[in-house]
């Protein structure tokens, strides 16, 4: 599988570019993925840990691959349910990201769809949906609708309709008396 190569590729980078080059970082942020995506998430916490720490020192707070990482562990944390930390990384990530690749990015529309994700786990749906609805629409736009970004935002969306309709009180046609309309 893919697990020992990413194990190796970091392993080299490391060996050649040391424990803050730019190709050890971004190995140890495909690693981090892969711990994550495979449940260990101590493991993929401590590697996105390192590289975000990194990324700032090397780069500043606002390069598009410190944002990418602080995606990254807003994904996380958002799994974890720490939502507020998750909508504060989101949060935080999407300016530099717009103003660095530009608000009509693949990749802006996709934390957009995060920041949906995370909205939608605090249940505030009104401000989930715009959020969802739009990265869905720029990412079919922009990588076609067979793009598994674009299939993971059309299943962000959805969420929304599966969802229970809030219950209405006290408004709306009343049945008379028996039941019968």
């Amino acid at each position: 599988g893919a697990a020992p190569l990413l194990e190796r590729a970091f392993e080299m980078s490391q060996e050649r570019f040391g424990d803050h080059g730019t190709q050890t970082a971004v190995a140890a942020a495909a690693l981090g993925r892969l711990r994550f995506a495979q449940g260990r998430v101590d493991e993929a916490e401590a590697l996105f840990d390192t590289v975000y720490r990194d990324r700032l020192r090397s780069l500043g707070a606002d390069h598009p691959d410190s944002a990418e990482v602080e995606l990254d562990l807003a994904t996380l944390f958002l799994d974890q349910g720490s939502t507020e930390t998750a909508r504060l990384l989101v949060s935080k990530a999407l300016p530099t990201l717009k103003r660095s690749l530009g608000p009509a990015s693949w990749r802006v529309a996709e934390a957009e769809g995060l920041l949906g994700v995370v909205l939608l786990r605090e249940q505030r749906i009104e401000q989930a949906e715009p959020c969802l609805r739009d990265s869905l629409e720029r990412l079919e736009g922009s990588l076609g609708p067979r793009s598994p970004f674009t299939r993971q935002a059309r299943r962000r969306l959805a969420e929304i309709a599966d969802r229970p309709s809030p219950i209405k009180t006290g408004h709306g046609p009343r049945r008379p008396p028996g039941g019968r309309n």
